[in-house]
This record gives C-alpha cells, sequence and structure tokens, in this order.
C-alpha cells in the first residue's frame, strides 16, 4: 500500500508489490522523462495500437466488464502523467466505441481507431480506449460469427512488450469474468525505478558516450517513411541462432556489426554515436515484471569508432564487449539526465531489435488500417531509426527516415550485404552460396522493400 506520505518510492519490497492508493505519486521513468522533455504540442497523441478479427460474436457489456477489470489490475492503466511526476488514480471505466458494421469495411475501422487516438487524455489517465464493430444481428452464417476490436495505448503506459500481456487478460477475463487471470501479480510502475543512485564510474561512462551532432532536421510524424528489407528464413536462421551461438555473442551484436560498419560508410564517419533501445524489463534480477503493463525502455547513447571494427567476426566480439560493459544495462543515463546531470544528449540516429514479434492468439487474426499513432505534426525524435525484429521466421531489416530515401535504400543494401556474408562465413561453402543468391533477392525484394512506416501512418516504439 502506499505510504503515509503518499509516495510510490516508500514501503517494503512486500508492500510495493500491491496497487498503492489513489493519489499516491511519484517520480517519472527515465524514457517518460525523456517523453516529456521532447514538448509535443499534443503530447497526449503518442500511441500504440492494435486491431484484432475474432472469430465469435463478442458481448459488449461483458467485454466491457472485462477491460474494466484489467484497467484496475495494472496499476499503469488508471495514473496520471504530467511533466514532473506520475501518480495512481482510481479506476475507470475504459471508453469503448462501440458500432454495428455499416458496410463500408475499413473506412469505418480507420474512422473508430483515429477517434481512439484523439480521445487518449493523460491529464485524466484516460491512457487505453477500446473499439468493438460487430456484425448485424443475424447476419453472420452458423459458425462464422466474428467481431473486429480496437485497443489504444498511449506509449507510456505499454510496450511490445507489454501487448501480449493486455491480450492475454483481456480475453481470459472475458471468457470468465469470476476469476483473475492467472500468473504473477503485476508488478506497478514504482518498483521498476526503486534505486535512483549514480556511480561517479557510471556517470563517467555516460559522459564519454558523446559525439558530433550530426546535422540532421528532424521531420514531422505526417512525414516519416519506412523503407525496409526482408531476409529469407534461410538466412534469418543462420544470423539470429547459428552466429550468435557459434561466435558467442548476443543477436543484438550480429545485427550491429553490420549496421554501424555500414552506417559509418555511408555517412563517411570515423565514428558514430546511437541512440540504443532497450526494453529494460530485466534490469532487476530479483524481480519478474513479465506481467506488468508500462513502459520500462531505455534510451541511452552509445560511441562507436571505426578503428575498432574490422572484418565480421571481430567487429562482433568488440561490439559485444562494449554492450557488456554498459552499467545496469543503460539505466543510469536516464537517471543522470533526470537529475540534471552533464551527460551527452541523445543522438540523431537510433538502433533498436524489437526481438521476435509475438504471434495473435488461437481464433485470433491481426487486422491493418491507416490510422496516425503519432500526432503527424509533431516532430520526429530521431532523424534516423535503425530497427530489426524476426517475423514468421524472417529477419526484417527496416530505416525508418523522412526525405532520406537514396541515403535509406544504401544504407539497407549495405546491411543485408554485411548480415548476409556473417551468415556465410559462419556455416562455410555451402551456406555461402546459400547466402550469395539469398543476397541477390533481399536486394531486389522491396516489398517488403519501400513501404510506408506502416500501416497505421505515425510511428510507434517499444
Amino acid at each position: 500500500g502506499a505510504s503515509a506520505e503518499g509516495s510510490l518510492l516508500a514501503g517494503s519490497v512486500a508492500e510495493q508489490t500491491k496497487s498503492h492508493a489513489p493519489g499516491s505519486s511519484g517520480p517519472l521513468l527515465p524514457t517518460m522523462n525523456w517523453f516529456f522533455q521532447l514538448g509535443l504540442a499534443r503530447p497526449d497523441h503518442w500511441n500504440l495500437s492494435t486491431l484484432l478479427e475474432l472469430d465469435e460474436r463478442l458481448d459488449p457489456e461483458r467485454l466491457q466488464r472485462a477491460l474494466d477489470s484489467v484497467a484496475a489490475r495494472h496499476e499503469a492503466l488508471h495514473t496520471q502523467f504530467s511533466r514532473e511526476k506520475m501518480t495512481v488514480m482510481a479506476p475507470k471505466a475504459v471508453p469503448l466505441f462501440l458500432e454495428t458494421e455499416d458496410g463500408s469495411g475499413d473506412a469505418q475501422l480507420q474512422r473508430l481507431m483515429e477517434a481512439a487516438h484523439t480521445s487518449i487524455d493523460l491529464t485524466s489517465s484516460r491512457t487505453l480506449v477500446a473499439v468493438l464493430v460487430l456484425p448485424p444481428t443475424g447476419d453472420a452464417p452458423a459458425g462464422k460469427a466474428h467481431s473486429v476490436v480496437g485497443l489504444v495505448a498511449h506509449h507510456l503506459v505499454i510496450d511490445a512488450l507489454g501487448w501480449p500481456v493486455l491480450l492475454d487478460d483481456l480475453l481470459r477475463t472475458y471468457r470468465d469474468l469470476r476469476l483473475s487471470p492467472p500468473g504473477a501479480s503485476p508488478l506497478s510502475l514504482a518498483e521498476w525505478i526503486n534505486d535512483l543512485s549514480l556511480s561517479k564510474e557510471e556517470l563517467a561512462f555516460w559522459q564519454a558516450q558523446g559525439g558530433s551532432d550530426l546535422g540532421f532536421v528532424r521531420a514531422t510524424e505526417g512525414e516519416t517513411t519506412m523503407t525496409e528489407r526482408v531476409l529469407p528464413r534461410a538466412a534469418s536462421s543462420v544470423l539470429m541462432n547459428d552466429v550468435p551461438r557459434r561466435a558467442g555473442v548476443s543477436r543484438e551484436a550480429v545485427l550491429l556489426s553490420a549496421m554501424v560498419p555500414s552506417l559509418l560508410a555511408v555517412l563517411e564517419r570515423p565514428s558514430l554515436v546511437l541512440a540504443m533501445e532497450r526494453h529494460g524489463r530485466d534490469v532487476h534480477d530479483a524481480w519478474d515484471f513479465s506481467h506488468s503493463l508500462g513502459w520500462f525502455t531505455l534510451l541511452f547513447p552509445l560511441r562507436f569508432d571505426a578503428s575498432a571494427l574490422k572484418g565480421n567476426h571481430a567487429s562482433m566480439a568488440t561490439i559485444e564487449s562494449l554492450l557488456r560493459s554498459i552499467p545496469r544495462g543503460g539505466l543510469g543515463y536516464g537517471i543522470a539526465s533526470a537529475q540534471g546531470k552533464e551527460v551527452p544528449a541523445l543522438p540523431d540516429i537510433a538502433f533498436n531489435f524489437f526481438g521476435r514479434r509475438p504471434e495473435a492468439p488461437a481464433g485470433v487474426r491481426a487486422r491493418s488500417v491507416a490510422a496516425d499513432l503519432r500526432d503527424p505534426a509533431g516532430k520526429r525524435p530521431f532523424s534516423l531509426e535503425c530497427e530489426a525484429s524476426i517475423v514468421d521466421g524472417e529477419l526484417r531489416v527496416a530505416i525508418v527516415h523522412a526525405k532520406q530515401e537514396t541515403r535509406a535504400e544504401r544504407l539497407l543494401d549495405a546491411i543485408v550485404r554485411a548480415l548476409l556474408a556473417a551468415a556465410g562465413e559462419t556455416r562455410g561453402p555451402r551456406t555461402a552460396a546459400l547466402s550469395e543468391s539469398a543476397a541477390a533477392l533481399a536486394l531486389r525484394k522491396l516489398t517488403g522493400g519501400k513501404t510506408k512506416s506502416s500501416p497505421e501512418k505515425g510511428r510507434g516504439k517499444p
């Protein structure tokens, strides 16, 4: 429970793993603090969303009760956010936009999802909004019932790893409203940042991660495009499984060993600083945040020098060593920045490896419509974003940018060549031949090649 002072950070660990009383407040998590420092004109419109079709006709009243139950269970979903702090509020009903199919298909879904995105309100703790579209009563043949459910949540309360948690809780609760979803109780946001200390050595590490400004212009969200390459499954499996195992490095190091030299070459620079993103749920070994909702992402700068990156395997080893040297997984940078310490600002270029994208639950299919995840007029926090993820066994590498099509294409071509070379070096002549043909395929394949940022027009981050 809350302490007498109403602080989110007070009390024992045993007490803190319970929900806090309404009115309890505490400091923002590091990335939340960074978000408010962006100075966005419309900070309420910076969301993530999912749109799903189910093979059943959902009961609106039952869905409303399930939504409210899940929102009450996860403290992040009834927390108010401001530039100074976050405050736990009493749980409220989750807004649910309910309509019957009007025959316009995706146009109706787009209109409803856009309405949901623009109805998020941080000051009133309205951070989750739902959409439900049902066929007309009696319209579906037996065994063909369906429903479309959309969920929109502000990024402050959810990240990419939070969606499976939210969907699993929601579907289980809908099935049986009498039961709390199984699994460990979710920890509150406050538990994640229980240690705000910063050693001199840690501060010195972050102060050494600076670099010169590239001078790129930050575009608006509405101007953003994503250019993507999709590697074949065989090469993807080698890169994400065989190469890390045989080289004794992480998947992140494998990707960076291709991306960093490519960026240095295309930008013609001897060194580079990347804004690194990590999911941040593993910074506390003793606590399990796998059942929790929140924006736990860590953002921090990391410097790479071309002189230390020679050859695929040497680069991997060097980068792996650098990644392992990061104190507390990167947590301290956000703490130092929030405390006003003199640390380098985040650079123009970001890197994020999302890992394996979760699949939809059985009987559920993903849908997509064009709706802005973020305010189209808002400024992008980065000029270039290098992303990678694994979808259906395929490694996808993307550059998010605005008005830098030629540069993005050159970067992706160089990255794909480096990745496939690494796959060939690891498996010998047979795989090298496979990699050569895979490279030709990957470099020709522009679907996913050049695409809009996503079916939802604004970009969302984990």
